[in-house]
């Protein structure tokens, strides 16, 4: 019970994501025999969950793991900055996710931004 409190605590969040915690446990621990079997099993969920968005959700995580604002996403699709905001809202709770940087986790391993393709 102690335990689980300091966890929640060093985590800051109260329920997390189910993906993140498995990136967390799975993430180079020793022990797991098979850790490339792990991540495989990791990304098909991830991958599952970026395909359950609509189209216009999956098109806002892909400008938000791009590094791009509302606004910059907005003016790319053609849509008003609210408009992107609610799609955003809506995408967080399909991913079933508190933050976007949980977001990106997943958008990252599900594959939808190479790796190769992001800039520091």
């Amino acid at each position: 019970m102690q335990v689980q409190r300091a966890e929640r605590k060093s985590t800051g969040s109260r329920s997390g994501s189910s993906v993140a915690k498995t990136l967390q446990r799975s993430a180079l621990v020793p022990g797991i025999p098979d850790q490339s079997a792990a991540y495989a099993l990791l990304a098909e969920q991830c991958r599952a969950r970026v395909e359950g968005l609509a189209p216009r959700q999956r098109d806002v995580l892909a400008g938000l793991a791009a590094g791009h604002s509302n606004k910059q996403i907005a003016h790319t699709l053609g849509l008003s900055p609210r408009t992107v905001e609610i799609y955003r809202a809506g995408m967080m709770s399909r991913l079933q996710v508190r933050t976007s940087a949980q977001a990106m986790q997943i958008a990252f391993v599900a594959g939808l931004v190479p790796f190769d393709t992001m800039t520091l």
